[in-house]
C-alpha cells in the first residue's frame, strides 16, 4: 500500500492550509525534560542494554539512541544487530522507533505491537498506527525492513524488486528481523512475553503473516491488504513489474532458482503453522473488495488456510490505494483488537484537552468536512475569508466564499484581479457566472440534485474519499500529529490563541492559526507552502449553521441566459478534474 501522491501534493497542503508529512523523530535528551519540571522516561539516551534470551540463542545488545517526548508517548530510537549478516554492513543493524505510552512502565507488563512498512519504505502509515496504537496505551515497535532507507545503497525497493536473489535474500532477513524485535520486546520490564503481537499492511503484512506462522511467541497479528501465493501476486501486480522482467532474463535454471526463492517466502507455505491461533480469533484480517495488488483471491487462499475464511473484514468498493478512504475505521479495528490483552483497569492515556495538535486536528478537520460531508438537513457549512497571496509585484487578494448546503446545493464565489467575479452555484438546477455579461442558468429543474462529488468519474469519487479519510484518520489520534510536525502555542494578554505549526516537510513552512478570545473558530491562517507565503483573513467560519434558500440561487441583477443543465454539470466536473490533475 503506497499513500498517493495526492495526500502528499502542495495544492492539497495549501486547500487545506497545512500539510503533514513526518520524518523520523529526532533526538532530545532526558535532562532537558528534568529542567522543564517533566517526569524523565523510562530509558536516558545513550544507554546500552543487554538482551541475554534470543530466539537464537545468541545475546546481544539494543542502545538507545534518541528519546522524543509527545503528549500522550515517548518515541525512543533503538538501534540492534539483526541475526543475519550480510554483505552491506549497514544492512546489518536495524534501527527502530519504540512507541512507549505514558504510564506503561508502572503497572502489570503490556502487550506490544511490531508494525511492518509498505513496499515503497514510506513511514507514514506505520508510524500513524504506531503512534495510534500508543495512544491506546499499546506499545509498538517499527524498524526499517533490509536494504530499506539507512540499511540500503538508496536503490530502496526498485533495487530489490530487480535483483531476484537480493530479495529472496532480503524476505528471510525481514522475517529474522521480527523475530530479533520480539527478543528486543521480551526484555523490556513493561512488556507481556505471552502477549506480543504484530501489524503489516501491504508488503508489510505479507511478511508479518510469514513471521507471525514461523515465529510461536508472537500471540496476535493484524494483516491489513495482505494475502498469499506470492506468485500470483507478483504475476498480477503493476508494482512487481520490474520482478517480471528481471525474472524473465535469467537462465531457465535461475528462473527455477527464482521461484523456488518466491514459493519459500510464500506466506502459504507456513500458513498451517499459525491456523490454531487464527482459529482462536488471534489473527485479523482486512482486505479491499476491488484490490488492484493483492488480489481478493489471494487473501482467501490466506484465510482459509488459517480455517477463518467467513472472518475476513472486508472494505467494500475501495482498492489497495484507496483503501486509505478506510483509514479511520481501520485504526480502530486494529487498536481494539490488540487492546483486548490489555490488564485490566488500564486506559488510554489522556491528552491535554486545548494542546496545540488538538487545536490544528480539529481545523484541519473541519476544513475536510466544509467539502466532504453534507451538512444536516436544512444547515449550511459556511466558509468567507480573503485570501492574500504575496507576490514580488504585490499581494494579490482573493476574496473566497464558499457555501454547502443540503440536497445538492452549494455556492462558490470568488473575485479574482484580472478575471473578475466568477461564481457557480447549484439550488434546484446549476448556474455558472463569469463576469457581469451574463449568468448561464440550467433550463431543467431537478427534484434532487446531484451533488459536486456526484458529478465527477468514480475514480476521483475515490480518490478524493481516499485523501479525506486519510487525513481524517491522522487527525483522529491527535498524539499521530507529534510525529508529523512541532506544535508551539501561545495565548497573548488579549485573551486570543496562537498555534504555530512546524510541520516536518521542508517545502512547507510554518503555518500559523490564529484564534481570537473566546472564539471557536480561527479568524486568520498564515502559511508558507511551496515558497508560497500568505494568509487567510476569516470572517465566518461554521459547519451546520443555519442556511437560507436564497443563499443558493443566481445572482438577480445580471442577466440570465437558460442553458442545458447536463451541459453545466459537465463543466463543473471538468473544473474539479482539471483541479485534481494540478494537485497530483
Amino acid at each position: 500500500m503506497i499513500v498517493p501522491s495526492v495526500f502528499r501534493c502542495p495544492v492539497v497542503a495549501a486547500a487545506v492550509v497545512v500539510c503533514f508529512v513526518p520524518a523520523i523523530p529526532g533526538s532530545e535528551s532526558a535532562s532537558s525534560w528534568a529542567a522543564a519540571g517533566e517526569p524523565a522516561p523510562a530509558v536516558e539516551a545513550g544507554r546500552v542494554v543487554r538482551v541475554e534470551q534470543s530466539h537464537d540463542g545468541n545475546a546481544f545488545d539494543y542502545r538507545v539512541v534518541g528519546i522524543e517526548r509527545k503528549d500522550v508517548y515517548n518515541v525512543i530510537r533503538l538501534t540492534y544487530p539483526s541475526p543475519i549478516e550480510t554483505t552491506l554492513p549497514q544492512n546489518n543493524t536495524i534501527p527502530a522507533e519504540y512507541y512507549l505510552p505514558h504510564g506503561a512502565t508502572d503497572g502489570a507488563p503490556r502487550p506490544a505491537v511490531i508494525c511492518l512498512h509498505i513496499l515503497d519504505g514510506n513511514l507514514e502509515l506505520v508510524r500513524i498506527c504506531c503512534s495510534s496504537l500508543a495512544s491506546r496505551g499499546v506499545p509498538a515497535v517499527l524498524f526499517l525492513l533490509p536494504y530499506y532507507g539507512e540499511r540500503g545503497d538508496g536503490s530502496g525497493h526498485r533495487g530489490l524488486l530487480s535483483n531476484t536473489e537480493l530479495l529472496a535474500e532480503a524476505v528471510r532477513q525481514a522475517s529474522a528481523d521480527v523475530r530479533r524485535t520480539v527478543d528486543v520486546l521480551q526484555a523490556r520490564p513493561e512488556v507481556d512475553p505471552q502477549q506480543i503481537g504484530v501489524c503489516g499492511i501491504s508488503l508489510g503484512a505479507l511478511i508479518a503473516a510469514s513471521a507471525y506462522a514461523e515465529d510461536p511467541r508472537l500471540h496476535r497479528a493484524a494483516l491489513i491488504l495482505g494475502g498469499g501465493d506470492l506468485a500470483e501476486i507478483i504475476a498480477h501486480a503493476n508494482e512487481t513489474r520490474r520482478l517480471r522482467e528481471a525474472i524473465a532474463q535469467l537462465s531457465p535454471e535461475d528462473q527455477a532458482r527464482a521461484k523456488k526463492a518466491i514459493a519459500q517466502a510464500d506466506p502459504l507455505r507456513t500458513a498451517a503453522q499459525a491456523r490454531a491461533r487464527a482459529e482462536k480469533g488471534l489473527v485479523l484480517m482486512i482486505n479491499a473488495v476491488d484490490d488492484e495488488v493483492i488480489p481478493p483471491r489471494c487473501a482467501r487462499k490466506l484465510a482459509e488456510a488459517y480455517g477463518m475464511a467467513d472472518r475476513v473484514r472486508w472494505l467494500e468498493g475501495l482498492g489497495h490505494y484507496t483503501a486509505l478512504a478506510a483509514l479511520p475505521g481501520i485504526l480502530r479495528e486494529v487498536n481494539a483488537f490488540f487492546a483486548g490483552d490489555l490488564p485490566m483497569g488500564v486506559s488510554a492515556p489522556a491528552p491535554a484537552e486545548n494542546g496545540p495538535a488538538r487545536l490544528a486536528a480539529q481545523v484541519v478537520r473541519d476544513a475536510i468536512a466544509m467539502i466532504v460531508r453534507p451538512p444536516a438537513e436544512g444547515r449550511c457549512h459556511f466558509a468567507d475569508a480573503t485570501v492574500t497571496i504575496n507576490q514580488p509585484k504585490g499581494a494579490l487578494r482573493i476574496p473566497v466564499r464558499w457555501i454547502h448546503g443540503d440536497r445538492g446545493r452549494f455556492r462558490l464565489s470568488a473575485d479574482v484581479p484580472q478575471f473578475g467575479a466568477i461564481e457557480l452555484g447549484q439550488d434546484d438546477r446549476p448556474w455558472l457566472r463569469a463576469g457581469d455579461r451574463a449568468v448561464f442558468v440550467g433550463r431543467d429543474a431537478v427534484e434532487k440534485p446531484p451533488t459536486l462529488l456526484a458529478l465527477i468519474d468514480a475514480e476521483a469519487q475515490t480518490k478524493i474519499k481516499s485523501v479525506a479519510g486519510a487525513i481524517d484518520g491522522a487527525l483522529a489520534v491527535p498524539a499521530v500529529l507529534d510525529s508529523l510536525a512541532k506544535f508551539e502555542i501561545e495565548r497573548p494578554d488579549d485573551g486570543s490563541t496562537i498555534v504555530r505549526i512546524l510541520p516536518f516537510r521542508k517545502q512547507v513552512g510554518p503555518v500559523t492559526v490564529r484564534w481570537s478570545a473566546g472564539s471557536r473558530s480561527p479568524n486568520q491562517i498564515e502559511f508558507d507552502v511551496e515558497r508560497t507565503k500568505g494568509r487567510a483573513e476569516i470572517r465566518v467560519w461554521q459547519l451546520d449553521g443555519p442556511s437560507r434558500p436564497e443563499l443558493f440561487v443566481p445572482p438577480k441583477n445580471i442577466k440570465q441566459e437558460m442553458v442545458d443543465s447536463a451541459d453545466l454539470h459537465r463543466m463543473f466536473a471538468a473544473v474539479i478534474h482539471f483541479l485534481l490533475e494540478q494537485a497530483q
